[in-house]
Parts: structure tokens; sequence; C-alpha cells
């Protein structure tokens, strides 16, 4: 009999929301020291949850499993509900039973004809409690013979977060070894050469050069290759917290797996708001969307919506992705950040699929937005639209204006200026990120534009300002108006302060009016204050009509000298020279 999935109850060091976990009723509590479940007699316990739920649609699609099992110890009389949700959201009783548990005897249930015949999308486990029950262990399980072995590579790429490496590194470690120590090792790629791990069974650590996540996951990438005992690798980031049940569940899903290209994007979820779904995946049409953003984990029905195949994945980031080995063919171009983790995907032959359980938290990407991180962002975009062919220089003329305006009208003329610098630095050709590939002059240059926008802890109560009120049904000639006065308006301006989250940008309809903007985020309790400027708004609206001419008359000849270069610099060859050099 082999696991395919353990029933989790809350243990990490992350924030935790427990209708991820469980649904219960006054009946039930849970000892999270003895990692015991307790419920009265008449109470009972669903777990149609991110966690708990069996992905049954894409285990019948995916992998070669005909047999499946339910397995559960504790004690106590139950009766034991497998029940199926489909598309349409409408459930299924497909197979129940009562059943008696004694202490220390593992009770094994045979579902599969009743389970795996089914249509449905998921199927998830209910149990009403006939005595006071206690639930220790749960597992869906299997007698079927892995096809495949499988040896999964994690790597972890790490810069100067020395806290949240050890602890991340350190609650994996415990958690998946010696289980799978056959199956898994850890490879932390230290590019700052400060984490202070050791090497020891199962995890490997290599010092670095300081390029980047790309510069970082592609070392430890090559590595794994080189290796030839590996399989799969999995790339993840050095602060993101995930139940380590999520990484066996790959392992266990691959060993069946009847596709040789499927790769696996683990699903972001807020750490700030544990049950709020950044994304499953990405899409990718010359900027980015996340698939399924904002959707609630909580939700039943909303489960329902992530499991479903609607959309192709073009890209699983680099938070959380597994993928197979033997289907790289090529590496990423040295964004050294942003970009890297799209190009990764679309150019290498993955079938891309998310499965509920399999997930990390982290913080929110917008929150993290700094005039660094935009100047990064800008210029892997623009990269990344150089090797396609259906964008016209209107569109991406288009798509500047939209970024760069975005950071005026916020105030924030400093990220305008890195938009500008981006341009230029993307301008110069592909030969200009080889030579610039540790980014230590790059970083000289543009810190001196960080200094207005630089967050340093805010005591809200310390300042007067007004908190926005939102504009519902504005019209749109109102709309325009906004727009041709740059957002100012004709009459004059309030000369108090307006709150804004931390976000890309303001929100327009909020600042309207406003000289000064106070930008906060929650989850750390710093930020900055942001003023309004006439001159530096003409002078930035001016400073756009070198970026207009280069575009028009420019673009197409650094386009060109991108795609005669991309075929080299993302080659093994490339990356194994510039990790030669000293």
């Amino acid at each position: 009999m082999n696991i395919l999935q353990n029933f989790i109850s809350p243990s990490g060091d992350f924030p935790i929301e427990f209708k991820l976990y469980y649904r219960h009723d006054n009946k039930t509590r849970y000892a999270r020291n003895k990692n015991i479940i307790y419920t009265e007699c008449n109470g009972e316990i669903s777990f149609n949850t991110f966690y708990n739920l069996f992905p049954l649609k894409k285990w019948k699609k995916y992998t070669t499993l005909t047999s499946l099992l339910f397995n559960i110890s504790g004690k106590g009389k139950l009766n034991l509900q497998f029940i199926g949700k489909d598309n349409f959201l409408t459930e299924h009783l497909l197979h129940e039973i009562n059943i008696e548990l004694v202490d220390g005897i593992e009770q094994s249930i045979n579902i599969s004809d009743k389970v795996l015949n089914s249509a449905d999308t998921i199927v998830y486990v209910k149990i009403a409690a006939e005595t006071d029950i206690e639930i220790h262990n749960m597992c869906f399980a299997t007698t079927n013979v892995q096809p495949n072995n499988i040896k999964l590579g994690i790597v972890i790429t790490h810069y100067n977060r020395i806290k949240e490496v050890n602890s991340s590194v350190n609650r994996l470690y415990n958690e998946l070894f010696p289980e799978y120590s056959e199956e898994a090792t850890i490879i932390v790629v230290d590019n700052s050469q400060n984490s202070g791990l050791s090497q020891k069974d199962n995890l490997t650590v290599i010092n670095n050069k300081n390029l980047g996540g790309t510069g970082g996951f592609t070392k430890g990438l090559i590595e794994l290759q080189q290796n030839n005992l590996y399989t799969h690798c999995i790339f993840m980031d050095d602060d993101a917290s995930c139940e380590v049940e999520a990484i066996k569940r790959i392992i266990n899903f691959l060993k069946y797996c009847s596709n040789s290209n499927i790769a696996i994007s683990g699903m972001m979820i807020r750490e700030d708001i544990p049950w709020y779904l950044h994304e499953k995946g990405g899409r990718y049409f010359g900027t980015v969307r996340p698939i399924c953003h904002g959707l609630d984990l909580r939700k039943y029905d909303d489960l329902i919506t992530i499991e479903r195949e609607i959309e192709k994945i073009d890209y699983g980031a680099w938070f959380f992705f597994a993928f197979p080995l033997n289907q790289v063919k090529k590496y990423s171009f040295p964004f050294f950040v942003r970009g890297d983790d799209i190009q990764f995907s679309l150019i290498n032959n993955f079938k891309i699929i998310s499965l509920s359980g399999i997930g990390v938290y982290s913080s929110d990407f917008s929150s993290k937005d700094t005039p660094i991180r935009r100047y990064l962002s800008f210029r892997s975009a623009l990269i990344l639209l150089s090797t396609e062919q259906k964008y016209s220089k209107l569109w991406i003329l288009k798509l500047f204006v939209r970024i760069y305006m975005a950071q005026v009208l916020s105030f924030n003329y400093s990220s305008a200026k890195l938009i500008l610098l981006a341009y230029q630095h993307f301008s110069k050709g592909p030969l200009f990120f080889q030579k610039n590939i540790e980014m230590k002059n790059i970083f000289s240059e543009i810190s001196k534009y960080n200094v207005l926008e630089k967050r340093t802890a805010i005591e809200l109560t310390e300042f007067g300002f007004d908190f926005p009120h939102p504009i519902y049904n504005e019209k749109k000639l109102h709309r325009i108006f906004r727009g041709l006065t740059l957002n100012r308006g004709l009459h004059i301006r309030n000369k108090t302060m307006v709150y804004q989250d931390m976000a890309y940008h303001a929100s327009f309809s909020n600042i309207y009016r406003y000289n000064s903007i106070l930008y906060y985020d929650k989850f750390t309790e710093t930020g900055y204050i942001a003023h309004y400027s006439r001159v530096k708004c003409l002078k930035a609206l001016f400073a756009m009509f070198p970026v207009f001419f280069n575009i028009f008359f420019k673009f197409g000849h650094t386009k060109r000298k991108y795609k005669k270069n991309m075929e080299y610099m993302t080659s093994k060859d490339f990356w194994l020279n510039v990790f030669k050099e000293k």
C-alpha cells in the first residue's frame, strides 16, 4: 500500500485559517499538541477544504490510478460518507459506511469502485460521530504499483534572509526526512554566502555569486542535471512557507503520473490574509494575469472553481514550481529577477497544472513593490516582448505610457525615472545584461532614485490624513475630465494628505485633487509620503518623448538584437561560462 495524500491539521509557523483544513460544529475540537481531533457524540466534521479534499478528476486524468483506499485510525463509532462534487456544484453521495475504531488499529476501506467511477471533480470525507470519537490519522492510499521512480531536488535560492531561510529549511528537513530521504534532497544556493546552514545528508549548500534569483535557481537546476540521479526539481523562495505535506503530495502524484511533461504550479496564498488566493498559476498576454486571483479558499464553491481547468496555465512562478528535468531544453535569460519564471515556462515543453493543497504563503506582491522592483519588472517585460512577434510598436507604446503615467500620477517621480532608465538599459541590447549580470554597477546607479520613496517605520497617529472615499458609479465624462487634467481638476487642491495602502500605484479616483499621499504597508507598518510637484510632473511628461521616438524608430532594431542573442543566452553553455567566471 502506498500513501497518496495524508489528511493534515494546522501545524506550521505561518498564519492559520482553520477552514482551510476542516469544517466542524461546536462539538469538535483539535488538540494541536497531540495532533488529535476530538468530536463528541452527534458531532460532525467535514473535510471539503483546500488542504484535505481529494482532487479526483486530476488524479484520474493525469495518473495511472486504478485503486483508491481510505485509511483511518482513532477511537469510537462513526459514520463515514464519501461525497463528490462536480463542476456544476452538485454533490453526490458516493459511498457510506459505519465503522468502529479501536485505538492502535488502522482500518482500510476500499473505495475504488464507488469513487474512481465517479465523474466528480473532487471527493471529500464527512464524519458523523455516533459516540465520542478521536481521529488520529487519515489518508488516501492505493495498492497500485508506482510506475515512476522519482528523485526530487528542492532548490532554494537565498540572499540575506538568514532567519527566513533557516526556518524554512529546518522545517522542511525535519518533516521530510528520513521518510523521503531516498526521494528528495534540499539544495540551497546561497547568493549572499551567509546562510549559516551546514551540509549534511539530503542537504547541500552551494555558495554562489549574487546573480539574483535567475542565476541562483539556474545554478541549482544545472547541479541537479549534472548529478544524473534526479528526475524533477522544485524552485522555492527562501521566505516562502508551506505545509511540508504539499511537497510529499507532489512526489506521490509524480510517482503515478502518466504524462512525462507535467509540471505543478504551487498556489500562492496571501500571508497576511491566509485564505486569499493570489494565483494558482499565471497567463501571459504581453502582460501577466494571475489565474483565480482573489478567490476565497474558505469557500467550498471557490475550491471547485480552482480545481476546474478552465484556462491554460502559461507559467508557474518560482516561489513554488515543480517540473521534470528531462523537459528542460532552455534556461532563463539573465534577468537577475522578474520575468525569468515566465520565460522559463514559455520556452520549455511543460504541461502545467495545479492541485488543491499544494501552495505557499507569501506576502502580497503589491506591498513588496519598490522603485527598484518597478525598474526590474519593466525591463524584464520589454525583454519578453522583444521575443514575441505579435506585439506591435503601438501596443508597446501603450504599455509604456500606462506603466509610466501610473507612477507619475501617483507622485512616485523616482519610480517614473527608473521606468525611463529601464527602457534605456533595455535599448542597449542583450550584451548590456551579459556585462552587468551581477547588477553591482546598476544597483549603484539606481540606488539614488530610491531616496524619496524609501520606506521607514510610520506611526499613523502622528499624521493627519484623510481616508479615501470610494467613488461609486463615476460618470464617464468625469473620468475623462480627470484624465485630461492629469487627475488634478481645475479647483484649489486639497492641502491635506490622503491614505493609500501600498500597491503598484495609487487609486486615481481616491487621490483626486490631493497634494500628498501617505503610502502605508499594514503588514510591516512602514511607508512613505509622496508629494505632488507641478515641475516634476511637467518634466516627466516631456521625458516621455525620447522613448516615443525610440519605440517607433529603433525598437525593431533592438528587438532583432535580442532575438539574435537569445538562443545562446538561454543555453546551458552560456550559464556554465557565467558560473566559471570569477
